[in-house]
């Protein structure tokens, strides 16, 4: 350490009774939060756990229900369980332990309503849950740290650069549950030489997470004042403090489309695709009223820095595609031209905490 500290001797008045506490801390499960290792050097050796349990299941029907009429049914599902990698030294806390589970069921049927003529209906739920869960170990308030707001009991990140860390930033634990409705029909119809096909789809997609990433505050030591980042910790010197607030991302979505198209056999040698799609915008929302609501449109219509009006704006997209099919004994490539009007949206939002009012 450097002066005024003489031959690395930290005084007993200067240490700090939290130091001490966390040195000496012991776990819930009766072992030492930092057990010693041989000699008297303080080092401190430790395993991490590495392992992992999947199970997957896959199941399926299919069911006539008459000569022009049938169902199906197909199911998948799949669970990780991924221990923590605690073994009992809390520097081993490096990866929260994850417990994940995905399901995801489609149901359709399928109607023949005459030879030229054909419906089909599909419905389909998928659902992911992401669960992370973590081993309690110390926090602040156990060795003695007072003033700081705890809503994650038993964890912490204390930081001493370049030597020690108390526990991985994002080791924390926290879920993610998302689960997506969609419906589509679809509806082929041949008449002469032309083949219609109409259809419409509607995904109802939402989100629940909840995280709590350094929302327990995180302590940082340094050298800065006794040339040793282990001597300003045990000195009780902070170098910095950071704090986050726990994360909630509550989310709903809607996304509707229609669309109609037709190929044209027009001669034995020339054949044409056309159609149009109908997908208007739906702004997303997130529940208890966090955020406010953005109106594309109302931005649209203001016409202002750049941005066109809603007048101008194309929410319905034509493509058209033809192809000249020549004979196979001219043996040359065979040439195709399209052409279509595209419109994309974003489907996400982006949230950022703030203070000072609601953005």
């Amino acid at each position: 350490m450097k002066a005024p500290y003489v031959n690395n001797i930290l005084a007993p008045s200067l240490i700090s009774p939290q130091a001490i506490k966390m040195a000496t801390y012991t776990l819930s499960t009766g072992q030492p939060a930092f057990p010693p290792g041989p000699g008297n050097c303080g080092l401190t050796t430790y395993a991490q756990v590495a392992n992992q349990n999947e199970h997957m299941g896959l199941a399926k029907i299919d069911y006539p229900l008459s000569s022009k009429q049938s169902i199906f049914g197909r199911y998948f599902v799949t669970h990780s369980l991924v221990p923590s990698t605690f073994t009992g030294n809390e520097e081993s806390v490096q990866l929260a332990g994850t417990n994940d589970e995905v399901n995801s069921l489609v149901l359709g049927h399928t109607y023949i309503l005459g030879p030229k003529a054909l419906n089909t209906f599909r419905a389909t739920l998928n659902r992911s849950i992401i669960n992370k869960f973590q081993v309690p170990i110390l926090n602040a308030p156990d060795i003695g740290v007072t003033g700081v707001y705890q809503p994650l009991p038993h964890y912490s990140n204390i930081t001493i650069s370049g030597d020690f860390a108390s526990a991985g930033g994002t080791a924390t634990p926290g879920f993610d549950v998302t689960t997506t409705y969609q419906y589509s029909d679809d509806f082929s119809l041949i008449r002469g030489s032309h083949q219609m096909q109409f259809g419409a789809n509607y995904i109802k997609p939402g989100q629940n997470s909840n995280f709590c990433v350094f929302c327990d505050g995180g302590f940082t030591f340094s050298s800065a004042t006794t040339g040793s980042a282990f001597g300003d910790f045990f000195a009780g010197i902070l170098d910095s403090f950071s704090q986050q607030s726990i994360t909630h991302d509550d989310e709903r979505w809607n996304y509707f489309g229609i669309y109609a198209q037709d190929t044209w056999k027009i001669t034995s040698r020339l054949t044409a695709n056309y159609g149009i799609r109908w997908e208007p915008y739906f702004a997303g929302s997130i529940l208890n009223g966090w955020v406010t609501h953005f109106s594309q449109e109302r931005i649209w219509a203001r016409g202002a820095e750049g941005i066109e009006p809603l007048s101008t704006r194309r929410l319905s997209q034509p493509r058209s595609h033809w192809r000249q099919i020549l004979t196979r004994a001219l043996r040359v490539p065979l040439p195709r031209r399209s052409h279509a009007i595209c419109v994309d949206v974003h489907k996400r939002a982006a949230c950022t905490a703030a203070t000072g009012g609601v953005i």
